[in-house]
């Protein structure tokens, strides 16, 4: 039965028993769990029949993605977490699972084990749903049902006088950083912190021993709980709009389809966990049921529609129940001089009191039906709720009457209100808690859920499932609003050292605060996102919604550009409504959230969050090719349709110097008055910021006529600055996608050309080559063409606005994805191909990379190239490539600057370190072979960077000299460095990194452009006017000062394997190096969640052998295969995990179990096939081949029985209509070592496709000799003839002879031994019959 409710107090166990078959328990790896409200590390512990108890933490679990990144057992992160554990100890028979909640943190009495299952060496699950079953809160029963318990239970929900927790006095709990009080009194009641009368524990069908042991919790008897539980489950029979919809680990108001056709009154259950979708990139085919083009992105990007945001999976789990109620009441947190209970009396205003602000509220809502309400009185009185817990902190102790700090005042009175131990940030954040739990009483109790058409009109489209209000309701609960005072600015001295940025609470990661913080805003957009009721920045606040999905993207490394979008186009659609009237009052077009730097990834304040700039929105394109631009198209619309409307006429406008929240900078604004945007970080100045998004917009590949019409609008905004500078800046862009799945293969079957201003009629033009390809489409078909193949496009546009009429593209097929190495009987490894084996081989198999031909690979796995290793602390003079380009890596003859060999540095494993005393370094390319430099290029770098007290700047590889050649550094200040790039003196900043950071860094160069990769994401992106960066310094890793011993700037910490390519690598090919060097390195949980290789390197492959067997092979484990009888022989099928289909597969056989695949074929030099004939067309080319690894000799025979030399293939071919029907041997010599007794021979045969007609081949007919002084040889094109009746005439038409005559290789013969000299005329009955004009002698 689940769930398993581990609760009560500390040390309480509730066990479970799985009864499994041999089975199940011989294939069992690991216990996964799907547990709710495991805040916090070591809360819980598990054990396994008579094993060790095992904690629960972040160590010692597999914490599944997204929950691990964004803060795993965390109070604010994920309310529900899925782990696994190892499953020692499971046996086949009964096991006893047992689950203990270890101790409290003075909040939570225990945990729920929502789900369970077991997984497989391969983590699938392995036990279906009928070994469980899951609780039915309607069949539930009430400890007692008669009146007087049920009465009684309401009176203790009601005035039960409660303690805080359970923890002695002199225990301590914990709230991130804070430490908590033990047990104290409290004033607070049941129904405080709860909807009053609890209805939300019935709701969310919180069982009768949740309820009895939360009442315990509070210091109330065993029996005192069971009649609470009495009262609470009463309350569905009371009311009619009360029910046991939800459950408590299924976060409320959770979007999803299945909300669709559930009454209103279910609306607050939410959808489910189940449709928390796993990733932002799921969301596409809900947003776009039909496909996703470019029309389909400007449909459902309208500002006149309305999304239902109710319906709408994400990707994000809300906060659940528990994480709606307040951690301490008002009451008990502001209770010093009895504050809550009289404000006003401590110095507050009179309208500021929401406790009386509550008691108001309710009782208008109580003293007549809300439906006999005038709207607007009913509106006004709902935001006089909200004003009162808005401004309560916001009354200050200074004497400024200033209400602008709002919840972040720092000087206010509330909070040198606080009780001893009370934590402002807690108390703050348990405020707002209280406003939202407040909310959702009001909403549901009184039916206000589905009343939103009462406040706005029908053109403003008010939603089915919508809160009224014209104010915030819950997003004020986050680090957002609630963790904006820092230690030096409160006014009471609580012993800690708070930040106070904003951002995450104190001693809460920044990755939690910031998903805390998205949650909240985007509970409120599905709430109430404002359809017909927007104010200003309410009831959503698009100011920071865009900002902080984008904050906890990059925090977390989980992206979220579709959420990001979808929230951009919700902000349109709501501020395009009846009552945007004016862009100058905040009600309709506001220019601080709708200019365009929301929709390139760039805040109000130009801040970037940690993104290269212009790289948001192509976070898109991983999702769809091309996205990105059809977005970017549709939003920008969505801008000028608003900006042209008659409301917003630029006449209407207000102006300020540099423009504010809805006014615009002044029109006398030169190009002079411009401000360098490039690390501006502030509100406003919005015609400098338009100023410098075009050119970025162009880029991204907007379509042209967009932008050249809002350059027409900026022109007329701001008519004394020159936007001419940006006409038919728009760009042709080219791109090339592929129909194969990121991680299931490299290789693909077609090539599409995406294009961006391609126009109405484009033109393609294709290479393969260099030889022109027979199409003019957009998409080439590339299945047969051979992997390292150059494939090139030429697009001309014909559109006029943009800057490039025609852009070429190029790329090289890769040629393997992985390479499988076989060793026989124990003998050397070898790439394993096709193979000849007998009965009784052993055959290894192993995988190995495939890298895509490097100039150079250094492996500190293989420092010397010879399997031979330093000792560990040895100096390395070079490191040995092991590529098979031939680079030969420079000496470093410095002996001081040679860094150490170390066995386990880099995550356990070999590195070489450097930088552990002073500057070290290798060369990579000396002052007379670094032209390489000037070209395209990658290179990869795996390490660890470490922070140290010399110098400024880490320098990872470089050459630099002032402002000529290129260097990567990490700043060394703090615990952890910001990356700097620099080429040729032009330089860009990206994020921190902390010190002991592990990175895989891929850097490319393109022209003067430099892109920085690591651990998966694009961190920089930089470019010089020149390209070249070669210069009079050797190019270096480990500094970049050209060999300097004494240099300051070195890097500091261990280097692993370093990779150069001299070309730019494909996005597909970079995904695969990281994905392969970051599981080889042991940094996994450094990759981001969408990355394609998170959850297996793209080594770890499914080898399927003949007799049905699931293998798995990767670079750490080895298979052996013993070929003990005729079943083992056939195809060995290697597969990644996910894929569907094979990527190789290879045949393993014997003579015996040969098929039609010992000879392969290539036809114009394609891909080669298997089989023992071909059918072919004239002018085609044919290769031939063995189709198998022979260990013995062969020859071939041609069809006139000329046999070539050993082991030589035959050469090209290239088709007549003389080689229907030839036939080629292949004879395979007696080889024992291949089980080959004897001479084996195997045909081939050419079939000539659509042989001609006799209307087609007349031209083809020939004689020889002629004359001739006998035999006739005619020559009989390929007709797939046997026999032709052949007459002679001589010049008087008499028949000489006639005759049937055997066709043989084409010919036939015909003798003139006996005919007189003279002319005469050969006649060949077919078809049509063919006259053949001779000469006897």
């Amino acid at each position: 039965m689940l769930p398993v409710e581990v609760l009560g107090t500390e040390g309480s166990i509730e066990q479970v028993a799985l009864t499994l078959n041999s089975e199940y328990a011989n294939r069992t790896k690991r216990i996964w769990l799907q547990v709710n409200n495991l805040g916090y590390q070591n809360k819980g512990s598990v054990k396994i029949n008579d094993q060790e108890w095992y904690d629960l933490n972040h160590e010692s679990c597999n914490i599944q993605s997204p929950e691990r990144e964004r803060g795993g057992m965390a109070h604010g992160g994920h309310s529900t977490i899925r782990l696994s554990i190892p499953s020692s100890g499971i046996i086949s028979g009964i096991n006893i699972i047992k689950f203990r909640f270890n101790k409290s943190d003075g909040i939570s009495n225990g945990f729920r084990i929502v789900r369970l299952n077991l997984l497989d060496a391969n983590n699938t699950k392995i036990l279906d749903n009928s070994f469980f079953e899951d609780d039915d809160p309607k069949l539930w029963e009430s400890p007692y049902a008669d009146v007087a318990s049920i009465q009684a239970g309401k009176d203790l929900w009601y005035y039960a006088d409660l303690k805080s927790n359970y923890l002695e006095p002199e225990d301590k709990g914990s709230w991130y950083g804070y430490e908590l009080q033990g047990k104290i009194d409290i004033n607070a009641k049941c129904a405080s912190c709860h909807t009053q009368d609890g209805r939300d524990l019935e709701m969310f069908s919180y069982s009768n021993k949740s309820i009895i042991e939360r009442s315990k919790f509070h210091d109330l008897t065993e029996e005192e709980g069971k009649l609470i539980a009495s009262y609470i489950r009463s309350l569905s029979d009371e009311h009619d709009n009360v029910g046991r919809y939800g459950r408590p680990w299924n976060p409320p108001y959770q979007p999803g389809q299945e909300m669709a056709n559930r009454p209103i009154e279910q609306w607050a259950a939410g959808a489910g966990l189940d449709a928390v979708l796993d990733a932002d990139k799921d969301m596409l085919e809900y947003m776009f049921p039909n496909g996703v083009n470019q029309e389909a992105v400007y449909d459902r990007f309208d500002s006149d529609k309305m999304a239902d945001r109710t319906l709408l999976p994400l990707a994000i789990q809300f906060p659940d129940w528990k994480h709606w109620l307040p951690i301490i009441h008002p009451m008990d947190a502001y209770s010093k001089d009895d504050y809550w209970e009289d404000p006003v009396a401590q110095g507050g205003r009179g309208n500021i009191h929401p406790k009386r602000g509550y008691e108001f509220f309710r009782r208008y809502l109580e003293a007549m039906p809300v439906s006999q309400r005038d709207p607007e009185d009913l509106m006004k009185r709902n935001r006089e709720f909200w004003y009162n817990y808005r401004f309560f902190l916001a009354q200050r102790n200074d004497g400024n009457s200033s209400l602008s700090g709002h919840w972040r005042e720092p000087n206010s009175i509330a909070t040198t209100k606080l009780a001893d131990g009370v934590p402002r940030e807690l108390a703050a954040t348990s405020l707002a808690k209280l406003m939202a739990v407040q909310y959702f009483e009001v909403m549901n109790e009184f039916n206000l859920q589905d009343k939103a058409h009462w406040f706005a009109k029908p053109e403003d489209q008010p939603a089915d499932r919508q809160w009224f209000g014209e104010n915030y309701q819950v997003f004020e609960v986050p680090p957002h609003f609630q963790a904006c005072v820092s230690e030096s600015e409160l006014p009471i001295d609580d012993g800690y050292n708070i930040t106070g940025n904003c951002l995450y609470f104190y001693g809460q990661s920044e990755a939690t605060g910031a998903y805390e913080s998205t949650t909240w805003y985007h509970l409120q957009l599905v709430i109430n996102g404002g359809n017909g009721m927007v104010s200003h920045n309410s009831p959503m606040d698009y100011n920071y919604h865009p900002d902080f999905i984008m904050k906890a993207s990059s925090t977390s490394g989980i992206y979220e550009p579709l959420r990001y979008y979808h929230s951009m186009n919700a902000m349109y659609q709501f501020r395009s409504w009846s009552g945007a009237t004016t862009p100058n009052d905040g009600k309709g077009f506001r220019i601080r959230v709708q200019g365009p730097w929301h929709i390139i990834g760039r805040t109000d304040s130009n801040q970037l969050n940690d993104f290269v700039p212009s790289t948001w929105p192509i976070l898109l394109d991983k999702i769809e090719k091309g996205m990105s631009k059809w977005v970017l198209n549709a939003q920008l619309r969505q801008f000028l349709t608003e900006v042209q409307k008659p409301e917003n006429n630029l006449d209407n406008w207000n102006r300020l110097p540099n423009g504010g929240s809805n006014e615009l900078d002044y029109t006398t604004k030169t190009n002079r008055d411009l401000q360098d945007m490039t690390y501006f970080v502030g509100l406003d100045y919005h015609a400098d910021k338009f100023y410098y998004l075009f050119p970025e917009f162009a880029k991204l590949g907007v379509d042209c006529e967009i932008l050249e019409e809002m350059i027409d609008w900026c022109t007329e905004a701001w008519p004394n600055i020159d936007w001419d500078n940006f006409r038919s800046m728009g760009q042709l862009q080219l791109d090339f996608i592929t129909d194969e799945t990121e991680d299931c293969s490299l290789n693909s079957n077609t090539i599409i050309a995406q294009t961006t201003n391609e126009g109405d009629f484009p033109t393609y033009e294709w290479w393969i080559d260099d030889i022109k390809a027979p199409n003019d489409t957009n998409e080439l078909d590339i299945s047969e063409v051979n992997p390292g193949a150059i494939i090139k496009c030429r697009l001309t546009s014909s559109k006029s606005c943009i800057s490039n009429s025609w852009v070429e593209k190029e790329m090289m097929l890769p040629t393997r994805d992985f390479t499988i190495l076989a060793s026989k009987n124990n003998t050397e490894w070898e790439t394993l191909q096709n193979s000849l084996v007998c009965i009784g081989d052993e055959i290894s198999f192993k995988v190995d990379p495939e890298l895509q031909q490097p100039l150079f690979w250094l492996d500190a796995m293989d420092v010397n190239n010879d399997g031979i290793n330093p000792v560990t602390g040895a100096s390395v003079p070079v490191w040995k490539n092991k590529s098979e380009s031939g680079y030969i890596m420079p000496y470093q003859y410095i002996s001081n600057l040679r860094p150490s060999y170390s066995e386990n540095e880099m995550n356990g494993k070999p590195a070489l370190m450097f930088g552990m005393n002073d500057s070290d370094g290798l060369p990579l390319f000396s002052t007379n072979n670094d032209d390489v430099l000037n070209d395209d290029w990658s290179i990869i770098v795996t390490g660890k960077f470490y922070v140290t007290s010399r110098g400024d700047w880490n320098s990872l590889l470089g050459n630099e000299i002032g402002s000529s050649g290129f260097a990567f550094y990490l700043n060394r200040m703090g615990d952890g460095g910001r990356i700097r790039t620099k080429i040729n003196g032009s330089q860009q900043f990206g994020r921190v990194y902390k010190d002991g950071s592990s990175f895989v860094t891929i850097i490319t160069k393109e022209g003067g452009k430099i892109r920085v990769y690591i651990n998966g994401r694009l961190e920089e992106e930089v470019e010089a006017s020149s390209s070249n960066i070669a210069n009079a310094r050797t190019f270096y890793l480990g500094q970049s000062d050209g060999g300097n011993s004494s240099g300051s700037w070195y890097h500091s910490g261990p280097i692993s394997e370093v990779l150069f390519y001299d070309y730019i690598l494909s996005n597909k090919q970079r995904t695969y190096l990281e994905g392969y060097l970051m599981h080889k390195w042991q940094m996994v949980q450094e990759m981001p969640l969408d990355h394609v290789y998170k959850d297996n390197s793209p080594l770890y492959l499914n080898l399927e052998t003949p007799t049905g067997d699931n293998l798995i092979i990767n670079n750490n484990n080895e298979q052996n295969i013993a070929f003990l009888n005729v079943s083992n022989f056939g195809d060995y099928a290697f597969k990644r995990v996910k894929c569907s289909e094979f990527n190789k597969i290879f045949s393993l056989n014997s003579l015996e179990t040969l098929e039609d695949d010992i000879i392969k074929y290539s036809i114009d030099s394609k891909k080669y096939t298997s089989g023992f004939s071909v059918t072919v067309n004239r002018d085609n080319t044919l290769d031939l081949a063995v189709n198998y690894n022979i260990t013995g000799d062969y020859q071939w025979e041609t069809p006139l029985g000329v046999i070539l030399p050993l082991n030589t293939n035959p050469l090209t071919i290239t088709i007549t209509n003389d080689n229907n029907l030839d036939v080629w041997r292949l004879h395979l010599k007696r080889d024992t070592s291949s089980c080959i007794q004897n001479d084996e021979i195997f045909d081939f045969t050419i079939n000539l496709d659509n042989p001609l007609s006799i209307n087609d081949v007349t031209k083809y007919f020939s004689v020889y000799p002629n004359p001739t002084s006998d035999i006739l040889n005619i020559v009989i094109p390929n007709l797939d003839l046997i026999e032709v009746k052949a007459s002679v005439f001589n010049s008087l038409q008499q028949i000489v002879s006639q005759e049937i005559h055997s066709v043989q290789s084409g010919i036939i013969r015909v003798s003139l031994r006996d005919a007189p000299s003279g002319i005469y005329f050969v006649r060949l009955d077919l078809e049509k019959p063919i006259n053949i004009k001779v000469i006897k002698r």
